[in-house]
């Protein structure tokens, strides 16, 4: 039984670990020229191969009035293919959305200056429901003297339903490599369905385990 046991806790283990994961939105693999717009759903729900199933993602730039993001190849810093707002001295934003059952705990995100440059005195903001992390007025590195070539910003809460990053108000910023973590709901009670499949396979290798004791007795 004590094979048993530890076989029940292991499962269990590997179930409780797949309710927490990380879904991340770059723009490798998009085949775009300098200026084009992003699709505007690109990301929500996984879509275009990156993000999350299970969290909607919306982009809003030129300070709300537009729906998407511009797109650029290379020269902020050190990274390539990248987000900006449409509209110089503008604000952009990501939002991000759970599916019920879920929530957002955790933002992480990379900014770089074009040419290659720091920008100084720039607007970043990161927010998981109620808890907002204001980095304002920053430097946003994109030269050659510093190492890395770009700023990093990031906010941990224990997780809201809703989330956003909102930078600007210069569209020589540009935005990469960005992450959150989803957790479930803790309010909600059920586990998710893997969670579930993988207890009743655990239960079942118990109660087998229990039938050949007593038929060997």
């Amino acid at each position: 039984m004590k094979t048993l046991s530890s076989l029940l806790a292991s499962l269990l283990l590997a179930g409780a670990s797949s309710l927490a994961n990380a879904g991340t939105i770059d723009f490798d693999n998009l085949a775009l020229n300098n200026w084009d717009p992003i699709l505007a759903n690109y990301g929500d729900h996984g879509f275009g191969g990156v993000g999350d199933t299970r969290i909607g993602v919306s982009y809003s730039g030129s300070s709300g009035s537009t729906n998407n993001l511009l797109f650029w190849n290379n020269d902020y810093g050190d990274l390539t293919k990248v987000a900006f707002t449409p509209t110089n001295g503008t604000l952009a934003r990501i939002s991000f959305t759970a599916d019920p059952g879920w929530l957002i705990s955790s933002v992480f995100f990379e900014l770089a200056g074009w040419p290659n440059a720091d920008l100084n005195a720039q607007t970043i903001v990161a927010a998981i429901g109620a808890v907002t992390g204001t980095f304002s007025p920053t430097t946003v590195q994109g030269d050659f003297a510093t190492l890395p070539r770009h700023s990093g910003f990031g906010l941990n809460t224990a997780g809201a339903s809703s989330a956003y990053i909102e930078w600007g108000t210069d569209w020589n910023i540009g935005i990469d490599n960005i992450s959150f973590e989803v957790i479930a709901d803790p309010s909600n009670g059920v586990p998710e369905p893997g969670s579930l499949a993988l207890l009743a396979t655990a239960l079942g290798l118990a109660g087998f385990g229990q039938r050949r004791r007593t038929a060997t007795r």
